[in-house]
């Protein structure tokens, strides 16, 4: 069991029944979440959430690990995924840098990809005025470096599951909201 789903949750197997899913992980009470599409498989899951429950809110990008998938493609079907949630999509992403692989994050070839995903995703949101839900893992310093050149200061922000330095996340309050 991780964050409190069993690992049917995991693998979708449960999301057969999606009003069943809704009733049981999110009952009398619940106040609200954003789920995220973080890559093709996920997008069509994320929409369904967030269509079948008023309190349920998406995000859509692509997380840095599946950058080597991204092309025009990929961002055509993810922007068709937020215009079929309309108001309901509250964020784009989570998108970002990763580094953290032992294998693929040292491979400057991996990084470089990565690095020009996550400046066209900026361009992209930011041209739609979205706020951000950055991953950054092991990228602090190219992921502040390219959000000071690409995004307008005081900008809305979310850095999500952040495990980097406290001196990194003072300069990133600093910049952005």
């Amino acid at each position: 069991k991780a964050l409190g789903f069993l690992p049917a949750t995991w693998n979708m197997e449960e999301a057969a029944d999606m009003s069943g899913v809704i009733a049981k992980m999110f009952p009398p009470g619940f106040e609200g979440c954003v789920t995220q599409g973080c890559d093709e498989e996920s997008f069509e899951m994320a929409k369904q959430l967030a269509l079948s429950h008023p309190l349920i809110y998406a995000s859509f990008g692509c997380h840095p690990k599946a950058a080597w998938s991204y092309d025009d493609d990929f961002e055509k079907t993810m922007l068709e995924y937020m215009e079929a949630c309309g108001k309901k999509v509250v964020g784009f992403g989570e998108f970002g840098l990763d580094y953290s692989h032992p294998y693929f994050g040292p491979n400057e070839e991996n990084r470089e990809r990565q690095r020009q995903v996550f400046v066209r995703q900026l361009e992209v949101a930011i041209s739609r005025e979205m706020p951000l839900v950055i991953h950054s893992r092991e990228a602090e310093d190219d992921t502040l470096r390219i959000m000071k050149a690409a995004v307008p200061q005081d900008w809305k922000v979310h850095l999500h599951s952040y495990r980097g330095s406290v001196s990194h996340m003072k300069e990133m309050l600093d910049e952005f909201h």
